[in-house]
């Protein structure tokens, strides 16, 4: 997928460059992400390029960011794994960057009962959409 990215946005620097500003915006502008706040991150092969830039933007923000690779085997409407589903309700914000949604998923209802954790679900995001802003 890159190598039809890198004839949109002239070269790697720029695309990587793209990738971090929009990322920025989620972290600085949707979540407002504090420095004491733990961030999840869950993401999956397919997503792990868009996954990674928010890693990197949360991380500038704070220390306490933690990024879970969705294994292979999840298939879409599926629960994610009884691990990622604990981590989910233990956080403060969880950003799903994941092909297949789990905004339906008990998971996430349960990470939203706790009252303290705030979500944002983004299925289906690919590189184009997410750089582009």
């Amino acid at each position: 997928m890159s190598g039809e990215l890198d004839g949109n946005f002239g070269d790697s620097d720029s695309y990587a460059e793209s990738m971090l500003t929009s990322a920025r915006s989620v972290i600085h502008t949707c979540l407002q992400i504090r420095p004491f706040e733990p961030v999840l991150i869950v993401t999956d092969p397919e997503s792990s390029v868009i996954g990674r830039a928010l890693y990197e933007a949360a991380a500038e923000v704070t220390d306490r960011t933690l990024m879970m690779m969705m294994p292979t085997s999840h298939k879409r409407g599926s629960e994610p794994p009884d691990y990622v589903a604990e981590l989910m309700r233990k956080q403060d914000v969880v950003i799903l960057a994941t092909k297949s949604s789990l905004t339906h998923t008990k998971a996430r209802i349960n990470a939203s009962r706790t009252g303290r954790t705030r979500i944002i679900s983004m299925p289906g995001i690919n590189e184009i959409m997410f750089s582009s802003g």
